[in-house]
């Protein structure tokens, strides 16, 4: 799933697992902590692309941030990841399953590209789900929830040879904000990201390249 972001990132100077413990102003623009002051930078303008209540966090300098951030409203998701030796016998790629514990089955494997030498699943609880099941211990998760999808999906006694449960504590947007992206009262800090305009990547994909375009703007008009 990041093989676009990849690709896009070719030739960027993207540092990885590197975590941002604050955003603060500074002479030069804005100082990016990473809790190692070697590590520290500033910057002319940052993007905060975080679900929202961590990005709250990162731009809680900012008074007109805060009421739009308490708008949000995300939800949970628990997700199984599961591979067999030998290929469902059910006709579907994606179901929406009638139990109120699963929301989504996908078979991964059936995506454009693919290795299919393995039959992958991913399934995701319902929000409500989760969140009644937010601390629980993965592999208690698994327990609960394999076997439902393995009567979904007609695997129940196939020889199951990875499986995993991740939790996401911020998975979706349940209420967003309807505006492309937001802008502190400096007009240098910005958050952007399904929040703003709605769950799915779409939406996520969409307020980026509307911020990007707003920033551009920017710059040409300081430069005239």
């Amino acid at each position: 799933m990041n093989g676009f972001l990849k690709h896009a990132a070719t030739g960027l100077d993207v540092r990885l697992g590197c975590d941002v413990v604050s955003i603060s102003d500074h002479p030069q623009g804005w100082l990016v902590s990473t809790g190692k002051s070697a590590e520290d930078e500033a910057w002319d303008i940052v993007i905060v692309t975080a679900p929202a209540p961590q990005a709250a966090k990162l731009l809680s300098f900012s008074t007109r941030l805060r009421p739009e951030f308490n708008a949000i409203r995300m939800a949970p998701c628990w997700a199984l990841m599961l591979a067999f030796s030998s290929r469902a016998r059910t006709s579907f790629d994606v179901v929406v399953p009638d139990a109120d514990d699963l929301a989504w089955i996908g078979r991964n494997s059936s995506k454009p590209g693919r290795d299919r030498t393995l039959d992958t699943w991913v399934a995701h609880a319902s929000a409500e789900w989760s969140r009644a099941h937010l601390e629980s211990a993965p592999d208690l998760v698994l327990e609960l929830l394999k076997g439902q999808v393995l009567d979904e999906i007609d695997q129940s006694d196939a020889l199951t040879i990875f499986a995993v449960a991740h939790r996401w504590r911020y998975a979706t947007t349940e209420k967003a904000l309807d505006v492309p992206f937001l802008s502190d009262e400096t007009g240098r800090a910005f958050f952007a990201g399904d929040g703003c305009l709605g769950s799915g990547v779409e939406s996520a994909f969409e307020s980026g390249t509307r911020l990007a375009r707003h920033i551009l703007q920017q710059n040409d008009n300081t430069r005239v």
